[in-house]
């Protein structure tokens, strides 16, 4: 086997070791980018439940710059975004790899060198930082290099370097430009043909300088230069003691749909007397009255949806301890008189008094039982006592009850007496009042109180 020969069985040979080790390097390559999808995968799909969770406390949010810790720090419903890349490996071994995965320091894994420097190709083989190294070479002979990554170079600002032959070897590449660490200045500096892709340099919590939500920004790179820009648009401004509009004139709660409806408070009955308000970021209402009761008056008066429930027309009293003393009325003289209304039955009682003990008259009084549509009350009347002499009754089934009472007088003596009157109820289909009058100074034929 001559010289040429030789030479050329072992070219094949290290181009069948360079086939293999780009197979390997390659389904390394790929094993690493599924395995990446898959953690990313993952990572989006844990995340999602995070960030939803997050989203019904968006308010409680304090935006920080964004860390590699599988957080949301700077509340923008993204986890470790924008955190750049890591460069690794040298030659045809660079590799680019995220700076972050799922919340911890991501991994760059080199591509694996050849087991030799091949000749005249420009590109540093066995990833050791030398292009060509050991290649017979023509001395001052020159030509172009490279030891970035494969296709890599003519890709944004990386480019051919020149590599100058010397004492028969290739010297080092110089000149050439290989990718680096994205930064923001409107270049593709890592040479993926994207330019300022993963925001270089921004990510940091800043103030936009305006109001309100909208003043919490986020560093971002555009056009080449970090601009802080806002996280929060404005909005419609609700009652959450935050400047939703970014226009601090603009009251809190303005725009709240609940701001103004009517609403009950704190009292017993459901009776909307009040307006719902925003105060100091929360809805309140207004309504500070007291318990709306029921009464007898054909109205739903605590609104609850019933109408005089609860009212007790047969309360039975006893007149020792429950009587509702009316005053009193002028027997002999004037025309004056005492009146009470109510929907129950009750016990009254009221003074007839004697104007003039000089004159001999008689002292008298009409009481009067008025019963409303709808009811039926009795009206029975007393001298001096409730278990006194029975001066008269009324008990017919219309309206009105009356009974005349009259006491003789008797010459220079004080003839003043108490009547009695008991309101009894018989029957009712509705719950209305009835009215009681004592009037008097009457005609009355005869003595009904002794």
């Amino acid at each position: 086997m001559n010289k040429w020969t030789m030479n050329l069985v072992s070219v094949l040979a290290l181009l069948s070791l360079v086939g293999c080790g780009d197979d390997a390097s390659s389904k390394q390559k790929k094993g690493s980018d599924n395995n990446s999808t898959n953690n990313s995968t993952n990572n989006v799909d844990n995340n999602s439940a995070d960030m939803g969770g997050d989203a019904d406390s968006d308010a409680g949010c304090q935006p920080s710059e964004e860390i590699c810790d599988g957080l949301d720090n700077d509340c923008d419903d993204e986890i470790d975004e924008d955190l750049g890349e890591n460069t690794c490996g040298m030659g045809i071994c660079a590799s680019l790899g995220a700076a972050c995965e799922n919340g911890q320091a991501g991994e760059c894994i080199p591509g694996t060198p050849n087991p030799v420097e091949l000749c005249d190709n420009g590109l540093d083989d066995d990833c050791d930082g030398e292009t060509d190294e050991g290649c017979a070479c023509v001395t001052g002979a020159t030509k172009g290099c490279y030891s970035g990554a494969p296709g890599t170079s003519g890709v944004g600002v990386c480019a051919d370097g020149t590599q100058t032959c010397e004492d028969s070897q290739w010297g080092p590449c110089t000149g050439d430009t290989i990718p680096s660490a994205e930064t923001c200045d409107d270049l593709d500096n890592d040479c993926d043909g994207a330019t300022d892709n993963g925001n270089p340099g921004g990510g940091a919590v800043c103030n936009t300088g305006l109001q309100g939500i909208c003043q919490v920004g986020t560093l971002t790179c555009q056009e080449g230069g970090l601009e802080c820009v806002q996280n929060l648009m404005p909005s419609a401004e609700i009652c959450d003691g935050l400047d939703n509009d970014c226009d601090a004139a603009t009251a809190d709660g303005a725009s709240d749909p609940l701001v103004g409806i009517a609403c009950d408070g704190p009292d017993s009955d459901t009776c909307l007397e009040g307006a719902q308000a925003c105060n100091a970021g929360v809805i309140a209402c207004s309504d500070n009255t007291g318990d709306s009761v029921e009464i007898c008056d054909g109205i739903d008066n605590n609104c609850d949806g019933s109408i005089d429930e609860g009212l007790d027309r047969d309360t039975n009293p006893v007149c020792a301890t429950t009587f509702t003393d009316l005053g009193s009325v002028a027997g002999d003289g004037g025309n004056t008189f005492a009146t009470i209304t109510g929907y129950s039955e009750g016990w009254f009682r009221v003074l007839i008094t004697e104007e003039n003990d000089l004159t001999l008259s008689y002292l008298s009084a009409n009481i009067v039982l008025n019963s409303a549509a709808g009811t039926n009350f009795d009206l029975l009347v007393y001298c001096e006592s409730c278990g006194g002499t029975l001066a008269g009754s009324s008990t017919s089934a219309s309206s009105p009850d009356n009974v005349k009472v009259r006491r003789n007088d008797s010459f220079g003596a004080d003839d003043d007496f108490y009547v009695y009157f008991q309101v009894q109820h018989v029957s009712s289909s509705v719950c209305a009042n009835w009215t009681l009058t004592a009037t008097g100074n009457i005609v009355v034929a005869a003595e009904t109180c002794p």
